[in-house]
């Protein structure tokens, strides 16, 4: 498993795996969509969701060692609002928790309201 796009792992180091055994590589447009395909092919369903922002790696980072002791997934996202799509796949897994991993100067107001980013 190849987790990210190629900006994150080079299309060099995918074709190296592809050599050595089946390679699926789970990514998007953005590190936002990268964290709906991992998730999505992991979890069908989860109770509980962790948020974490997108533009730094700390919160992310321990949330990705959290998340999976509970089955439950990690989403990035931008940290003033949540991508529509990343909405719909927590509505989509049945979420009733959403967890914010990070403070007021990473994630916002509307992060915490579950607002949409504005597709402006």
């Amino acid at each position: 498993m190849i987790a990210g796009g190629p900006n994150s792992v080079s299309t060099g180091i995918e074709a190296d795996a592809q050599a050595l055994a089946t390679t699926v590589r789970l990514g998007g447009a953005d590190r936002y969509a990268a964290s709906r395909a991992i998730n999505g092919h992991f979890l069908s369903s989860a109770s509980q969701v962790y948020l974490a922002t997108g533009e730094k790696f700390s919160d992310a980072l321990s949330g990705s060692a959290l998340a999976p002791l509970t089955d439950a997934p990690l989403f990035t996202v931008p940290g003033t609002c949540i991508p529509a799509e990343t909405l719909a796949a927590i509505t989509q897994l049945g979420a009733t928790k959403v967890t914010l991993l990070g403070g007021t100067a990473t994630l916002s107001a509307a992060v915490e309201n579950l607002t949409a980013c504005s597709s402006d």
